[in-house]
C-alpha cells in the first residue's frame, strides 16, 4: 500500500529513480510484462468507468501513444464503439469497457470466472476529469454546471464503480484465479500536479479514512496479506488541457516528466508480476 503522501518532490524522486532511456525503455518494459503474462497463460485487467482513460493509458504504456502518427481516440460514436466494443484485446491483456452495458457485464464475467488467470489489475482513475460523449456532457451539464461539481460527480462514480469490482475480485480470488494484485492508477495528473491538488488526490485515492483505501484494505485483509496487494500511482498519458462548460484546466506536465511517471507504473507492474 502506499507508504507516503504524494507531491512534487516526491514524485519527482520517484520519477529520477526510472530516468533512462524513455520511449525505447516503455516499450521494452511493455513487451517484457506482456510476454511474461503470456508465457503465463494468464491475463492483466484493465479498468475503470468511462472516459477515465483506459484505452489511452495503454497504448502510452505500450508505447504506441509515443508516436507522432499516434491519434488519440475521438468522442465520435464510431470511435467509441470501436473502444468500448472491441475492447483492444490482447492475448494477455483485457481492456473492461467503462460505460454501463451488457458488454461490459459479459467482459467482467469472461475475465474474472473465465478459465485464465487473472494475475492482476490496473485500476484506472482521474480525480474526476472525465471525458465525456457530447450527449452524455450535454446531459451531465444541465445538473452539474461548474468544474467541482462535476469534478464530485465523477468521483463518487468512481468510488460505485470500485466496489463492483471488488465484487468481482472477491468472486475470481475464491476460485483460485487471483488476481494476486491491484495497482490504482490515479490518471491525468498533469492537470493537478501541485501540492495541494497532489495532496488532496492521495488523501481520496491512497491515505487511510478514504473510500478506496477501505475497500482494498479490507480487501486485503480478506484475501490474505501474503497473496495480496496494492499500490496507488499518479500517472498521465496525454497531456491535455481539460475544460467543463466554461471553466478550464491546463496541463502542467512536461512529456519527460509524463513518461518517468509512465516508467514508474511499468515497474511496479513488473515489480509483482515478476514476484507471484
Amino acid at each position: 500500500m502506499p507508504v507516503e503522501p504524494w507531491s512534487v518532490a516526491t514524485l519527482a524522486v520517484r520519477a529520477g529513480m526510472t530516468a533512462y532511456s524513455e520511449r525505447q525503455q516503455i516499450a521494452s518494459t511493455w513487451h517484457r510484462i506482456i510476454t511474461k503474462i503470456m508465457h503465463r497463460q494468464s491475463s492483466i485487467a484493465i479498468t475503470g468507468v468511462g472516459g477515465v482513460g483506459k484505452t489511452v493509458l495503454s497504448d502510452y504504456l505500450s508505447g504506441e501513444g509515443l508516436s507522432i502518427h499516434y491519434s488519440t481516440p475521438g468522442r465520435s460514436v464510431n470511435q467509441e464503439r470501436k473502444e468500448l466494443y472491441s475492447s483492444k484485446r490482447l492475448t494477455a491483456l483485457t481492456i473492461v469497457p467503462g460505460q454501463v452495458s451488457p458488454q461490459k457485464d459479459k467482459s467482467l464475467d469472461e475475465l474474472f470466472d473465465g478459465r485464465r488467470r487473472v494475475d492482476g489489475v490496473i485500476h484506472v482513475v482521474s480525480n474526476g476529469f472525465i471525458t465525456l460523449r457530447e450527449q452524455d456532457a450535454r446531459e451531465l451539464a444541465q445538473e452539474h454546471n461548474d468544474l467541482e461539481r462535476f469534478r464530485e460527480f465523477q468521483r463518487n462514480k468512481e468510488v460505485e464503480e470500485f466496489k463492483e469490482l471488488i465484487s468481482y475480485v472477491k468472486s475470481s480470488h475464491r476460485k483460485g484465479k487471483g488476481p494476486s494484485w491491484l495497482l490504482l492508477a490515479v490518471n491525468k495528473v498533469d492537470l493537478y500536479y501541485e501540492d495541494t491538488s497532489l495532496k488532496g488526490a492521495y488523501r481520496h485515492y491512497a491515505a487511510p479514512g478514504g473510500q478506496f483505501f477501505a475497500c482494498l484494505d479490507q480487501l486485503g485483509a480478506s484475501l490474505g496479506r501474503t497473496d495480496f496487494e496494492w499500490d496507488a500511482l499518479p500517472v498521465c498519458a496525454s497531456l491535455s488541457d481539460f475544460i467543463w462548460e466554461e471553466e478550464g484546466v491546463q496541463s502542467m506536465l512536461l512529456p519527460d516528466q509524463r513518461n518517468k511517471l509512465l516508467l514508474g507504473l511499468l515497474k511496479a507492474i513488473d515489480d509483482r508480476i515478476s514476484a507471484s
